[in-house]
């Protein structure tokens, strides 16, 4: 059962897991089945080939993107190499960075940005004045509510949604979150931050 597809129906999950402890396995057998069947085209338009300029231009890495190629390589394997043997605990540390999950030498080779290093990370502002809606799942481990509330005050002009039992990317595992996020788009204006309060319907 993959984790990724667990994370995108993490409340089913867990009444699933309830009702097997109770010895109903039924629930559980059929998540099993949606996890390891083939996925439809995503609706959201979520693709790699978006990941890759998003995590190389806004994320952090252990390197200067403004480095030349071979700059980039020799700061990576110092680093690398500095590390202790046990930094990642039971995996090995060429283990840790080959990881599907941490891709942590996805952007080795990523052309040099073109923007101005004003405008990449990190970037204290002050931010515009323009309208942004935030969503944030209140299980989200990788953008914990207290992380996005501290954002939240950077903008001025700002709706800040907590999404019920959503973890991270809200509107690929939220209805109400996926249409108030296109709503917004196609005008933005912001919602009421307590749009999406009710409980998901369950299917």
């Amino acid at each position: 059962m993959s984790l990724f597809a667990i994370q995108y129906a993490f409340a089913d999950y867990l009444a699933a897991v309830g009702q097997a402890i109770a010895g109903d396995y039924q629930p559980l057998l059929a998540l099993s089945e949606t996890f390891t069947a083939v996925p439809p085209p995503d609706p959201v338009g979520e693709s790699f080939a978006l990941e890759v300029p998003v995590a190389c231009g806004e994320y952090s890495a252990p390197f200067d993107l403004g480095d030349t190629l071979s700059k980039r390589l020799a700061t990576f394997d110092r680093g690398l190499t500095e590390l202790p043997d046990d930094a990642f605990a039971w995996f090995s540390k060429q283990g840790w960075v080959d990881s599907s999950l941490e891709q942590v030498d996805l952007c080795l080779k990523y052309p040099k940005p073109r923007l101005s290093l004003q405008l990449r990370p990190p970037y204290n502002g002050p931010f515009p004045d323009v309208p942004v809606l935030m969503l944030n799942g209140d299980i989200d481990l990788q953008t914990p509510l207290e992380m996005a509330g501290q954002a939240k005050g950077y903008w001025p002009n700002s709706a800040f949604l907590t999404i019920r039992d959503a973890t991270h990317v809200t509107i690929s595992n939220n209805g109400c979150a996926l249409i108030t996020a296109v709503s917004f788009l196609q005008c933005p204006t912001l919602p009421d931050e307590q749009t999406c309060d009710s409980p998901p319907a369950r299917s």
